[in-house]
Parts: C-alpha cells; structure tokens; sequence
C-alpha cells in the first residue's frame, strides 16, 4: 500500500486480506519488505505471493509462501533469476511464474522472459524440480493473474510479438 507520499520509491506493499462482507482488512505480512502479487493455493491453506525479504540486492524478487494468519512465511526456491507472480494450479500440482533474468528491477515489459513451472507436492513446493517451460518476449501483463484451467491441464499468458 502507499504511504502518504506519491512517489513509487517510497511505496510501501504488503500482502493482506479483505473481507466481502464488510471490507476489513487484515495484514498478513506488514514489514519494510517489499511484497506483491498474492494468491491464494487451491485449497486456501496458503498465500504465495512476490517478496524481496529473501535478498539484499535491491529489486531480487523471489517466490514466498505463508498461511493466511501469517504463519510458517518460506522461501519457494532460491534462484539466480527475478521471480513474479506465482499462481498455483487448481489440483495443487504445480506452481507456474515469471522469471526475469538477474537485475532486473521490477517487473517491466518487453523483455526477454521464462515462464517457469515447479512441481507441487500436495501443495508443497519441490524446489529442485523448478524448469523452463516457455521462454517467450513479455513481461509486464505476461502472467500477472491466475490462468490455469479448471482442469489445471493448461493455462493462458501474454507474450509480445514484434511485428
């Protein structure tokens, strides 16, 4: 969420929950660490989200995960590359995202890009099985909401052609 001045360098993001009924809201991470991109897992036992807390290099984003009351926050994998949007499969399989290559900062478009796939063991992330599954011209607007079918045997993304 913003703090109370406009400019994006001093933009403070956390990840919380909103009730329909009466929109309360709820802080589940509320730190100096930048997080984004939150989702719930198939069965709602999990947030994953786009963190920066794993890192001191400046705009290192990273794969996180945590429980909805805040509990048991981790690290998905520890890769090389900038890791966004994370969206879990509706069966609990697999987990897919967006990797940019090191330093870069943020998660521009136009660039070249990776949409990687991890293997999800009854919801729980196998980092060694993480891999390319499509490497593609895109970025921003690529992956930035969940795709997956309901069958979790396909899911949609964005890439930019040039013409």
């Amino acid at each position: 969420m913003p703090t109370s001045t406009s400019s994006p360098a001093e933009w403070r993001t956390d990840v919380a929950l909103v009730s329909v009924l009466d929109g309360a809201t709820t802080f589940v991470t509320s730190d100096e660490h930048a997080d984004d991109g939150a989702e719930f897992s198939f069965d709602d036992e999990w947030l994953w989200f786009t963190t920066e807390r794993f890192t001191s290099a400046p705009g290192h984003a990273q794969l996180a995960r945590v429980r909805p009351d805040g509990r048991d926050l981790a690290r998905v994998v520890d890769s090389d590359t900038v890791d966004w949007f994370p969206h879990p499969s509706p069966d609990g399989a697999a987990l897919v995202y967006l990797a940019y290559s090191a330093g870069t900062l943020g998660h521009p478009e136009n660039r070249d890009v990776a949409l990687r796939i991890l293997r999800l063991d009854d919801g729980d992330p196998d980092p060694s099985s993480a891999r390319d599954l499509l490497r593609l011209f895109g970025g921003q607007g690529t992956l930035n909401v969940a795709g997956w079918a309901p069958d979790s045997r396909r899911f949609a993304c964005v890439d930019y052609p040039l013409a």
